[in-house]
């Protein structure tokens, strides 16, 4: 099985602000890069590393990792565990440490 490693929205540019030396914002959406059955990692509220383990997104061909872009914690999960999402769909708000 195919594994590839999801980036959530936001990240190229959350990147980019840091490299800059700017601030990011607060609440992050969390995107599908790739349609599947999403599997959480991650309750709301449990306090994340960067590049922590968010979620899993399967398909018939492989998965795909979603990883924190920052430390934090998953605000709110718009889908349930085991649901089926289109690619671009968003799953999460998640919500960097201050």
């Amino acid at each position: 099985m195919a594994e590839g490693t999801g980036f959530r929205i936001g990240h190229v540019a959350l990147q980019a602000e840091k490299e800059k030396g700017r601030e990011m914002e607060d609440t992050i959406e969390v995107k599908a890069i790739s349609g599947g059955t999403v599997t959480w990692n991650t309750a709301e509220g449990e306090l994340v590393g960067e590049g922590d383990l968010l979620a899993v997104i399967a398909d018939g061909k492989g998965r795909v990792f979603v990883h924190a872009p920052a430390a934090g914690f998953i605000e709110e999960t718009l889908v349930d565990a085991g649901a089926r999402v289109p690619s671009g769909e968003v799953i999460a708000a998640f919500r960097c440490a201050d």
